[in-house]
Parts: structure tokens; sequence; C-alpha cells
């Protein structure tokens, strides 16, 4: 389900939706979105920056801590050895690590002492109506273009 359909048929979700959206628009997959109609809005968001909700930039993280903690021992310990072999490395930090391995993530462990670093963690993101096939609602399934329609009817019953 979404937070919230937006009267241009836009989708606002949890961050990461719309990247799984466009990944299953580019390989034919329908999406269909989820949402009660209380949670129709007139409002429109154009990006994901100009008023969504700011997460914990540590829980982007979370995912390192968590490989470093299963190596069992001291975190601590493991995140200083970790950090001084990447401060060997000649290349920026963490760059020549392999995806998905221990080390990814790993340069970030010292963020906050980092001066001109900030980790952003938004919440949501906004995916667009273009990547929406069907809407399933309590009024029933539609396209996400109906949407300001069903919001136009909803307010006018008030």
């Amino acid at each position: 389900g979404v937070s919230c359909l937006m009267a241009n048929g836009n989708a606002m979700a949890r961050a990461g939706t719309s990247l799984v959206a466009m990944a299953a628009k580019t390989c034919g997959v329908p999406v269909l979105v989820c949402c009660e109609s209380i949670k129709f809005t007139e409002k429109v968001w154009l990006d994901s920056i100009g008023q969504n909700e700011l997460g914990n930039p540590d829980l982007i993280l979370a995912d390192v801590f968590d490989k470093l903690t299963a190596l069992g021992g001291d975190v601590e310990d493991h995140k200083k050895n970790f950090l001084e072999k990447a401060k060997e490395d000649d290349e920026s930090l963490g760059m020549n690590r392999a995806p998905g391995g221990l080390g990814d993530g790993v340069s970030l462990l010292n963020w906050r002492e980092r001066e001109h670093l900030k980790l952003l963690n938004l919440v949501y993101d906004v995916t667009p109506v273009g990547f929406i096939d069907v809407v399933v609602s309590d009024v029933g399934m539609m396209p996400p273009s109906s949407v300001a329609v069903v919001v136009r009817e909803l307010t006018a019953e008030l």
C-alpha cells in the first residue's frame, strides 16, 4: 500500500517504491497500487524533496552494523579495524570494495567525524503516474488518472 495518492495520480510511498515500480514497468510487469480512498488527496508533489520526512541517518548503515555484529566480538573493534584498512587505501574510502561485500559502507561508519558529509535518509518517495497501471481501492479498480475525480466526488459528499 501507499501513504497517499495525489490528484495527479502520483503515489507517495516508502523510499524505494518508485525504483521498484520503474523496474517493473521496464520489464513489462503491471504495477498495482493499493490505497484506501481516505488517503486520496488534492495535493500534488512534483518531487521527493520538498515536503518529505527525514529518517534517522544511522539507519542507512544498519546493514553494515548487522554484518559487523555477525562477526562476533566487539563491534567497535571491527569498526576500528575496517576504518584503519580503508584509510590505507589511496583511492577515496570504500570505492574499490566489491558490491554487496562486507566492506560496503565501512567508510561511512565515521560519517559524523567528516566535516562536510551529511547523510540524508528520506522516508518517502514519489512514484510517477506513468509507472502505475491500476489503483485498487475501496471505490474499486481504476486508472491513477481517476484519483482527482474520486477526490472531487468525496469532497462533494461532505
